[in-house]
């Protein structure tokens, strides 16, 4: 062999160990920062490293995101259609599927069927789920017409001190679950519950787009260090019924 020159088996144990680097690091910046540090190919690659163990599952992520438009889109698609994809197997469609659904799951959820009568319910409901949460985090209660909760969905994580999300998103969740109303919370574990000017314009323009599609935003409610607090309303005596 030339000096400089790999044979085949050597170059292959290479870029092995070079996929595999890449594999680690993608999970370690999953673990530091979580989600919302990773662009949607990027979460995908990392989610079909579970089904593709060798190969690289970056190019399938970005045929994904180009064939759905939106990782909510991939997840929402049926494994016939996933698997129109060039490099989707039966496995890895299987495990989109699986990953959407888990997102929503709720057989041990004890929220669920929980009824809203006031906004202390709400107060509740939202202390109950950002208790020892280190991060913030955006979440979603879908209400069904007779003001009993019917989906609790995680929407969004963000760091220690912020936390965004998609007005879409929401939009998306509701039309899925076919809710007459919803409520939207989010914690402040190192900052008081006084809500920003950036969370009031946020609520107002949500609640405007999800009344032009037929759902009423009930609140936002604000879980922080130092209290509670009511995006809309600002008075935790006010009742919906």
């Amino acid at each position: 062999m030339k000096r400089g020159r790999f044979s085949q088996t050597e170059l292959k144990a290479i870029m092995e160990n070079n996929h595999d680097g890449h594999r680690q690091r993608l999970r370690s910046e999953f673990l530091t920062n979580g989600l919302n540090s990773l662009p949607p190919q990027r979460v995908l690659e990392m989610l079909l490293f579970y089904s593709i163990p060798r190969s690289d599952t970056y190019p399938i992520a970005c045929r994904l995101i180009e064939r759905f438009g939106s990782i909510q889109n991939v997840f929402s698609a049926d494994c016939d259609e996933l698997k129109q994809v060039k490099g989707i197997s039966d496995s890895s469609a299987v495990l989109i599927k699986f990953a959407a659904s888990l997102m929503n799951y709720k057989y041990h959820d004890p929220i669920i069927g929980e009824e809203i009568k006031n906004i202390n319910d709400l107060l509740r409901v939202f202390k109950k789920l950002f208790t020892s949460i280190e991060q913030e985090q955006v979440r979603l209660l879908c209400i069904d017409e007779n003001l009993r909760i019917a989906d609790n969905i995680h929407l969004a994580n963000g760091g220690a001190s912020s936390v965004s999300f998609d007005p879409n998103d929401v939009l998306q969740c509701v039309k899925k679950s076919k809710c007459r109303f919803c409520a939207i919370g989010h914690n402040h574990p190192n900052a008081s519950c006084e809500p920003s000017k950036e969370d009031v314009e946020a609520t107002n323009r949500l609640k405007r787009m999800l009344e032009q599609n037929g759902c009423t935003l009930l609140e936002h409610i604000i879980i922080g260090n130092d209290g509670e607090s009511s995006v809309m309303r600002g008075d935790v005596r006010y009742l919906f019924v």
